[in-house]
């Protein structure tokens, strides 16, 4: 009944009402909606008055038709719940996004409730029967679509079907979700294929159209169109409920159901019009097809479609045929008409003339509407009667929905009063991300500017749709009809000779023959794309219709998808096994309605060509279009049309519209560009009176087999005229073009057909010179018969054209021909002399990309690549990227052209959103060369940019005394605008170099000082003081001066606070004068005559306080003294001087502390003080210097009183937590006597505990509990009195609350008592999947916790485990990963101790009832083969917290505990379990000592040291020569482990709170240039180049440590490494430089370590392996087998055991490829797997390849930084003596390990036979267990068999 999301799914209408609309502040006018709170007061409100019309309608109404009364109510819901959706969906303060998000879903439960409320229902149909005479004809219509609304949510069901009405919905939102979920699943190809087709990357994320390559089009589009059985089922479970959903709501199809209100009506009818379309559009197909296949030809490509064209070529070959036909700047050409400003105005001109609208701009309120480039239209009709208001948001930002739509704020409807409301709407249109100061300016691209005539079409049709109920108006009507006014503005935007007349830029309008050529462009290939989109209806009709029961019971989507493709384009080649379908989203979207949009086109056409053909803007029948649309939703479609056109539409006028459509607009002659004209008998091809606008091109291409002749007579103004046998792509640039003619009059160019200039295409350019905005010119093309004819009939060919000129024409003379010739001699030698070299580096090319679109000749098009350079520097972070864009737009900004102040201000705030990489720029030089030069300009906006310029490029010209002195002297500007900007430099400056501290320190002394400087000035300056790092000598000077001028009082007082504020800061920056501060400020304190300045001294001393250790004893006897100074009636100082004595005791150092408790003594009145803020101020100030040391009893005696008296009393909930915490303070650290904590916790629990301040107690409690067992009892106590007055089930009603206390309960150990309770008393209808999913996790981690030790305990707990190790599956996939990644590996962790108790209580537990069952050998073997597979799963545990404890990288300390604490359990076992099973002593297990205090983590401690000590004793058992078993063991050792399955295990705080990301890019190259050759004697450098992106609390990162693992292929022993530690450089880039040389197959990874700064930690994660491959060649040079002692040792060890991986997440090694050399495939982008959820890490591996097999030379030296790499000089000469005493000690550095080696290989020849056998077992094992769940399935596997075998053999009474 009440539609909050419209039925047209891409036309979200939302409404508001008008009662709600007032003048004041808020969201659309809404008082109410000034911040996120009054979005609750809304719904409230809502709700209020939503009851009282429902009762109204219950009980009926005399005076209203019932209808009328829905209609109110809908209007009264709608009114706020779809402004609140649009609220939602754009605005961009997330606070506010937020709370929109709530009152939504309140909204839509309300909508639900009243959609089902039977009553309701009963009461509108009797309506119907009752009120039928009262009605009118939109009375009746709209009470039907109320009653449809109904039963639309089955309303009108039988109870039981009512139920499975709702079970099929939530099933088809599921299956839709699925199938929509796979729709862009990218597709992962292998390392072959991808190497086969030149792929830069192994997946696919969608078809590659553009590609040149045909076999790469080909693949990718076949294998990502492929079938894929899973989307099948999808597929198949969404049509099957849908078909169950219309056959109960009595329809024979779903495609019949989804017809009901539509122009075509049935299912027939659709199924008739799309069939009719495809086959009438066979012909026009066929034509363009061959087009398609003379482009083929042309593009001279081998392809395998045979006669047809692939489905895969139609974008590629369109795009080839629209440019060579139309030419590559066809529409560059037009671009500058289609700024938002010209568009709109184009617009209001068309409605204008055809409504007698007109727009009126309004000013936008801040608190209107979001911030944004919003702009506010009012629609007035020709009387001056408003019709309502459009808002436009053209703004392209994350926090807006995704794609362009229309939202119906609100609609038009007659109120009760007999007044109207005026509909308000928006347009959500993401045009541009650029920071336009006016929205007029923003530029669009074609596709933009249609679009916006699209949208504007449906808001003018809201404008004009004026009905009495609100239900039905504007856009609220089917879709079909809903789209028919935005179609139909798309016709006139396409029509030429409605836009020539009303688009126009700067007074200039448009040529007619530009937009033939735009139309012409955009309808060379509608009858494909039309044939194409209607099989896809047609497909989708079918689907929900005749084939649903066959698809449904079985049969194939992607069968009946290809019949239809290849019946409805026979001459299209489809790959085989194509289901496009799969990819389909509008089979969810529109369900069997996807043919709406070529219905409303057809419609549009009949339209058009009925009422606009002859005169497009006539306003007689713009008049009774808008009339039409004025009906809305209230009158059916069908007589709309009919009222409108004089007879009913059916499907053959509807496809004949279409075919004419088609028909008319195909191009006619593809072959130049005449339009309509051709060559006349004289060979000579003529246009009269062309246009060009000023910096604009049009390029005409040339196939004729003949001389070619151009000439240009420019009639007004001037056009030059340039020729190239290359490319289209011409320019007056010299390596654009072979030949040019451009002179001030009659331009002449030539194309012979002689030698090199016999190639054929051939291109002219025409350029309107910038001397004239426009110019008009004629255009005569003179095909020659043979060379001789263009010298000697010269004057014929003059007369013949002298007969078309209408005026006389300079010719040019012979000599000026000669010249031509000439010249296009000298620059096509000059062509074909320097040829250009391109890269096939994706960041070259992107390079290339940058740089010409800030060569643009459009001042949009060098703007746009200047704000897109951020987002550039930021994906390409190296340092030779960054270099090279900072390079470019340094010289772009010295470029002193046309309107070049706004692209520079674009440069400034480029580089400003970029600072942190442009540390990574090497040529400062060049760059602040170019920037100073705009520095002498006159203009003083370029200056004052300049200096913005330079502050930005601080980074890189810190140093630069050049930059310096401009920036001190700019100071003196007597211009404002030009003084900010040094000052904004200044800041910058003085952060990074002392040097310019020490210039510009006497100038600001200057400035300060005098009365001349105006006080505006004086402040910036002072701004300026805080940021500076200067000298001793400097600082101390500026601190003079600071004080002349605040003693003096030169300043005016907010001023000299100002000051006062720079001074600390200052001196808190260098250090250098902190003491000196402190005591002036103490001194100040007295001299105070200001309450201000009293404040703003106290708060500089508490910024000090942090640095107690430079407070002599002197200044601490001070402070404590200016106690009696303050003005004691003002709380407000009292509060501010006690914070600053508290942050003294917080950081004092020992000899001050006495100092301290004597001013906390002498100040012990304020126990009493009247206001409470200060008298708990003081409480805690008292606490924290108890806590250092103790006082007298007396004092202790007064502190106690005061919380006794204090706690009692009611205060806000502020003050309530700082008392709580200095309780908590008190008891805990200041040791007071066990009576006096008795009497203050009885007191506590005595208190009054209310909603409010419960879990502020809880708080309390729970602290206090957690490190002091003594006081667990009491607060127990004080627990089951709170539950039993029943406050604590009234407080866990509050979601958020019992989540928080549930999280708090699994961190202290209760996970099944309290917080599984808990969690399931928290409402999940309202949660989205994520928050469900994660609920659930939290609760089976909950149930893991058994109740008792006994094996069906056991075996829930673990399963319950297995559940959340699945749940936890589908949320570390896309976007989830990071945040759940570890929760993931936790459980995983923990899954696999859990299994370990189980295998030992299902295996052993029959052991444990007597000993006789272990006297017999067999029942030993039995027990040992327990142990071991037991031991098997403890030692898989302890690796896997090993790796979990490695990857927690800034965890909180007791996080850290708990997880150290879980992996020494899994440690223990495993000690335990090797005690047992083997004689050997095992490995000792060493359990850390805890680094927090902590009750649950000591109590943890604690029962891991007894249990370590009971292991040990096992080792003393001795039962047999092999083992330990026998009873007696077997008892001690199930004792222990039910002591450690049973102890409460408290979960890490890590695993709920995770506020960090961390992130490893690597970028890996070869360093050398050339082709890659691998020999002995070879070595290959490599350049490892990272950056460590990071978000939230990181701990910073000391040093990096680089590895370089070389692995061989078949021979795993003689692997090694080489590792380079290096520090950071800026804090986030580091690069380190490997020398490697090759001498077999071999493969190199590289992986990433680091070291915190805080906990001195190495953090490591799993390796992942990057295949990567380097074609390398052998030389003939003799093998080096040399191997160093270090790496032989490593080689025995590393097959022992499983290489520890890499560190750092996201990382991806590239390397790039030369043109024309052997290849390095690596990686160019992230690879992103979305099923698998990999986690991607920072390593790179290169596999080299060699014919010999010999071992790998590393030769390795130590150098001074401690790291070990080659030592290698290649930039000195060979007959250098340095680098031949380089190669000698090299040389002899050889021979020494070979020496090593030699006496190594007898250890190497005895053990390789058993390193062979290790790697042959390690790899059968990698392939059984390719990852953990596969390991974890398969122990619990084993496990369920050895429960299986004993079986048999268990007692009935043992558990």
């Amino acid at each position: 009944m009440l539609r909050v999301l419209a039925r047209n799914n891409h036309l979200r209408t939302f409404t508001w009402t008008k009662r709600k609309v007032k003048t004041s502040k808020g969201l659309f006018g809404n008082e109410l909606l000034d911040g996120p709170e009054g979005f609750v007061e809304l719904n409230r409100q809502v709700r209020i008055a939503s009851k009282e019309m429902i009762e109204r309608i219950e009980t009926g109404s005399q005076d209203r038709l019932t209808v009328k009364l829905f209609d109110d109510l809908s209007n009264e819901i709608c009114c706020a719940a779809d402004l609140v959706e649009c609220v939602r969906q754009m605005h961009s303060d997330p606070r506010i996004q937020n709370a929109a998000e709530q009152s939504a879903h309140d909204f839509c439960d309300l909508v639900e409730s009243i959609n089902t409320r039977k009553t309701l229902y009963d009461k509108i149909v009797s309506a119907r029967k009752d009120e039928l005479n009262k009605m009118d004809v939109i009375d009746l219509r709209t009470l039907d679509l109320f009653i449809d609304d109904f039963q639309q949510s089955g309303v009108h069901l039988a109870e039981n079907e009512r139920q499975q009405f709702v079970n099929l919905s939530t099933g088809i939102f599921v299956a839709g979700s699925k199938y929509q979920d796979l729709c862009d699943k990218p597709v992962v190809i292998s390392n072959a294929d991808r190497a086969r087709y030149g792929l830069s990357t192994n997946t696919i994320f969608g078809p590659i159209s553009n590609s040149t390559d045909y076999q790469r089009r080909r693949f990718a589009y076949s294998i990502f169109m492929q079938h894929n059985p899973e989307q099948e089922q999808n597929l198949r479970d969404l049509l099957k409920k849908r078909h169950e959903l219309a056959i109960l709501t009595g329809y024979d199809s779903y495609a019949s159901r989804a017809q009901f209100n539509t122009i075509l009506g049935s299912y027939d009818g659709v199924k008739n019009f799309l069939v009719g379309l495809i086959e009438q559009l066979r012909p026009e197909v066929d034509e363009e097809l061959r087009l398609l296949k003379e482009e083929r030809k042309k593009c001279k490509y081998e392809h395998e479609d045979g006669d047809q064209i692939g489905v895969y070529d139609l974008h590629f070959l369109g795009s080839s045929y629209k440019s060579s036909i139309f030419g590559p700047n066809y529409i560059s050409s037009i671009s500058p008409f289609y700024s938002t400003g010209n568009v709109m105005r184009a617009f209001e001109r068309i409605t204008h003339s055809l409504y007698g609208t007109k727009f009126c701009y309004e000013e936008v309120d801040s608190d209107e509407i979001w911030p944004g480039l919003v702009f506010k239209i009012r629609v007035d009709d020709e009387n001056g009667n408003t019709l309502g208001k459009i808002y436009v948001d053209i703004e392209n930002r994350s926090s807006k929905a995704i794609g362009d739509c229309h939202y119906t704020v609100q609609c038009s409807k007659e109120l009760a009063d007999g007044s109207w409301q005026l509909p308000i709407v928006v347009l959500s249109l993401s045009f541009t991300s650029q920071q336009w100061k006016n929205w007029k300016d923003a530029m669009l691209s074609v596709g933009q500017a249609e679009n916006l005539f699209h949208e504007m079409g449906h808001a003018m049709h809201s404008m004009l749709g004026k009905t009495k109920y609100q239900h039905v108006a504007g856009t609220r009507c089917p879709q079909d009809m809903a789209e028919i006014p935005s179609n139909l503005m798309e016709q006139f935007f396409y029509d030429p000779r409605v836009m020539s007349t009303v688009l126009e830029n700067q007074s200039l309008k448009i040529s007619i023959d530009q937009l033939k050529v735009l139309t012409a462009s955009r309808s060379a290939f509608t009858g494909i794309e039309l044939a194409q989109q209607a099989s896809c209806a047609l497909v989708d009709l079918e689907l929900h219709g005749s084939k649903a029961a066959e698809i449904v019971a079985g049969g194939s989507s992607t069968e009946l998808g290809q019949k239809i493709s290849t019946w409805a384009t026979p001459g299209i080649a489809y790959p085989e096994n194509y289901a496009w379908q799969h990819r389909f989203h509008h089979l969810v979207q529109y369900g069997a309605r996807y043919y709406s949009y070529l219905v409303a086109r057809s419609a549009a056409s009949l339209v058009c060509n009925q009422l606009f053909s002859k005169e497009p803007l006539d306003r007689e029948n713009g008049v009774r279009w808008a009339k039409a649309q004025a009906h809305g939703g209230g009158i059916h479609p069908q007589e709309i049309l009919k009222e409108l056109l004089g007879s009913r539409v059916d499907s053959s006028s509807l496809i004949e519209a279409i075919r004419k459509e088609v028909v008319e607009s195909r191009l006619k002659s593809p072959d130049h560009r005449t339009f309509e004209k051709g060559m006349d008998q004289e060979g000579i091809l003529m246009w009269k009176k062309l246009e060009i606008l000023a910096g604009n091109w049009t390029v005409f291409q040339f196939v004729w087999n003949a001389p070619i002749q151009m000439i240009v007579n420019p009639i007004e103004g001037d056009a030059d005229l340039y020729l190239s046998y290359s490319s289209p792509e011409i320019s007056y640039f010299l390596g654009d073009h072979n030949t040019s003619s451009t002179s001030c009059g009659v331009d002449i160019l030539d194309a012979p057909k002689v030698g090199p200039f016999s190639s054929r295409p051939v291109y002219f350019g025409i350029y309107g010179h910038p001397s004239s905005p426009r110019t008009i010119y004629d255009l005569y093309i003179i095909i020659m018969n043979n060379e001789t004819e263009i010298m000697a009939d010269y004057a014929d060919v003059k007369k013949k054209i002298a007969e078309h000129t209408p005026d006389d024409s300079d010719w040019d003379s012979l000599g000026h021909i000669l010249s031509i010739i000439f010249e296009v001699f000298l620059e096509i030698l000059h062509a074909i002399l320097m040829p250009a070299i391109e890269s096939n580096s994706s960041s070259e090319l992107i390079f290339q990309n940058f740089a010409k679109g800030l060569s643009g000749h459009f001042l949009s098009e060098r703007t746009s690549a200047v704000c897109s350079s951020p987002q550039l520097i930021r994906d390409n972070p190296t340092p030779f990227f960054v270099n090279k864009v900072v390079v470019q737009l340094s010289s772009l900004f010295k470029d002193d052209a046309h309107n070049a102040n706004v692209v520079r201000f674009a440069i400034v705030n480029a580089l400003a959103e970029c600072k942190a990489q442009l540390a990574h720029v090497f040529s400062a030089n060049s760059i602040i060369d170019n920037v100073l030069v705009v520095s002498h300009s006159t203009d003083i906006e370029a200056r004052s940019l300049t200096l913005q310029m330079l502050a930005s490029l601080a980074p890189v010209a810190k140093d630069n005394k050049q930059v310096h002195h401009l920036v001190v002297e700019s100071l003196l500007s007597s211009h404002i605008e030009e003084f900010f900007s040094a000052i904004i430099a200044l800041k910058e400056y003085v952060k990074l170099s002392t040097d310019i501290c020490d210039m510009v320190v006497d100038r600001m002394s200057m400035m300060l000082l005098s009365q001349l400087t105006p006080e505006e000035r004086k402040k910036q300056l002072i701004s300026v003081i805080g940021s500076m790092r200067s000298s001793l000598q400097t600082t101390q000077s500026m601190f003079a001066v600071c004080i002349r001028l605040i003693k003096d009082e030169v300043l005016v007082p907010e001023h000299s606070e100002m000051l006062m504020d720079s001074m600390t800061d200052l001196a808190i920056a260098t250090r250098f004068t902190i003491p000196d501060q402190i005591s002036f400020l103490l001194d100040e304190l007295v001299n105070c005559k200001i309450t201000s300045f009293y404040i703003c001294a106290l708060r500089n001393i508490r910024h000090l306080a942090h640095h107690a250790h430079m407070w002599d004893k002197e200044a601490i006897e001070k402070l404590c003294h200016r106690q009696s100074v303050l003005p004691s009636a003002l709380p407000l100082l009292i509060l501010e001087y006690l914070r600053v004595l508290e942050v003294i005791a917080k950081n004092a150092l020992p000899n001050h502390i006495d100092l301290l408790k004597n001013s906390v003594i002498d100040l012990s009145s304020y126990y009493g003080h009247t206001h409470l803020a200060v008298r708990i101020s003081f409480m805690s100030l008292s606490t924290t210097v108890l806590a250092i040391g103790p006082v007298n009893s007396q004092h202790m005696k007064l502190l106690l009183n005061a919380f006794l008296t204090t706690l009692p009393l009611e205060m806000e909930k502020g003050l309530l937590k700082k008392l709580c915490r200095a309780s908590i303070h008190l008891i805990r650290d200041c040791g007071i006597e066990q009576s006096n904590l008795w009497e203050l916790l009885g007191l506590i629990c005595s208190l009054p505990s209310n909603h409010q301040s419960l879990g502020v107690f809880l708080e309390l409690f729970a602290q206090l509990s957690d490190t002091m067992t003594e006081v667990v009892a009491p607060i127990a106590e004080w627990a089951d009195k709170m539950i039993q007055k029943g406050l604590a089930d009234e407080w866990t009603k509050n979601d958020w609350i019992a989540y928080r206390v549930a999280l708090l309960a699994m961190r202290t150990g209760h996970l099944r008592d309290v917080a599984f309770q808990l969690l399931e008393q928290i409402d999940r209808q309202n949660l989205s999947p994520s928050s469900l999913y994660w609920i659930q996790i939290l609760r089976l981690i909950c149930l893991s916790q058994p109740k008792e030790f006994s094996i069906a305990e056991v075996d829930k707990a673990t399963e319950s485990l297995r559940q959340a190790n699945q749940i936890i599956k589908k949320l570390v996939i896309g976007s989830f990963a990071p945040k759940f990644l570890f929760v993931s590996r936790f459980i995983t962790s923990f899954l696999s101790t859990q299994m370990i108790y189980g295998i030992l209580l299902g295996g052993l537990g029959h052991f444990l009832v007597g000993t006789e069952l272990l006297t017999n050998q067999e029942a030993c073997e039995k027990a040992l083969q327990v142990l071991k597979v037991a031991q098997r799963c403890a030692r898989s545990a302890v690796e896997m917290w090993g790796s979990l404890s490695k990857m927690c990288f800034a965890a909180d300390i007791r996080s850290l505990d708990a997880l150290h604490m879980l992996g020494s359990t899994a440690s223990l076992l495993n000690y335990g379990l090797q005690a047992i099973i083997s004689n050997e002593e095992p490995a000792p297990v060493k359990i850390p000592l805890l680094d927090s205090t902590c009750t649950v983590r000591f109590r943890q401690w604690q029962l891991l040291e007894w249990a370590k000590t009971n292991f040990e004793m096992l080792t003393k058992v001795q039962t047999s020569e092999t083992h330990r078993i026998n009873e007696q063991s077997i008892n001690h050792l199930m004792t222990v482990v039910k002591s450690l399955c049973m102890h409460r295990l408290g979960m890490p705080k890590y695993l709920f709170y995770q506020k960090c990301q961390f992130e490893i890019k690597l970028s890996v190259t070869p360093g050398t240039s050339g082709e890659y050759h691998a020999s002995p004697n070879s070595p290959i450098p490599f350049k490892v180049t990272g950056l460590i992106l990071t978000k939230g609390p990181i701990v910073p990162i000391e040093t990096v440590i680089v590895t370089a693992i070389v692995q061989f292929a078949g021979l795993a022993g003689n692997d090694c490494e080489q590792s380079q530690t290096v520090n950071l450089k800026e804090k986030d880039y580091f690069n380190a430089n490997f020398l490697l040389q090759f001498n077999q197959n071999c493969s190199v990874h590289f992986f990433v370590e680091f070291v915190d700064s805080e906990r001195r930690q190495n953090w490591k994660k799993d390796q992942k392996k990057v295949n990567d491959e380097m074609k390398m060649e052998d030389s003939d040079d003799e093998r080096n087998e040399v191997i160093s002692p270090k790496t032989a040792e490593k080689m025995a060890k590393e097959m022992d055991r499983k290489r520890p991986g890499s560190q750092g997440e996201n990382g991806d090694g590239l390397t790039r490829r030369p043109r024309g050399r052997p290849r390095i495939y690596g990686m160019n982008r992230e690879e992103i797997n979305e099923k698998k959820g990999k986690e991607e890490n920072g390593d790179s591996e290169h596999a080299l390849r060699s014919d010999q097999d010999s071992p790998i030379d590393p030769s390795l030296h130590d150098f001074a930084d401690g790291t070990k790499r080659r030592k290698y000089a290649p930039n000195l000469a060979k007959d250098d003596p340095k680098y031949l005493d380089m190669r000698r000690a090299n040389n002899e550095a050889v021979k020494r390990n070979r020496d090593k080696a030699k006496r190594l290989q007898m250890l190497k020849d005895q053990e390789l036979e058993r390193l062979r056998q290790t790697v042959i077992t390690l790899e059968k094992e990698l392939l059984e267990e390719k990852d953990q769940n596969k390991r974890l399935n398969a122990q619990i596997d084993t496990y369920k068999q050895i429960l299986d075998a004993f079986a048999s053999t268990r007692p009935p009474n043992v558990q």
